[in-house]
């Protein structure tokens, strides 16, 4: 059954996900206001060790989805 068959479902689904996402917005802010606040207060070398932590842990992370994505696809 394609979703188009029914144009109540398209609504329907449009409002759970964005009663679900109604946040997220706010992560980026919160995020960058403790990131300023931890360079402000912190020591550089804190600073720097914290950043390539991070840094790294975004990279596996988007490796980590990139082979799950062409695993999925590959089927």
């Amino acid at each position: 059954m394609d979703l188009m068959d029914n144009k109540t479902e398209v609504p329907e689904m449009m409002k759970h996900c964005t009663r679900g996402c109604r946040w997220c917005p706010f992560m980026p802010l919160v995020f960058g206001i403790v990131m300023l606040l931890l360079g402000y207060f912190l020591d550089a070398a804190t600073v720097r060790i914290l950043w390539l932590i991070l840094s790294g842990v975004v990279i596996v992370m988007g490796l980590f989805c990139f082979t799950m994505m062409r695993s999925m696809f590959r089927r």
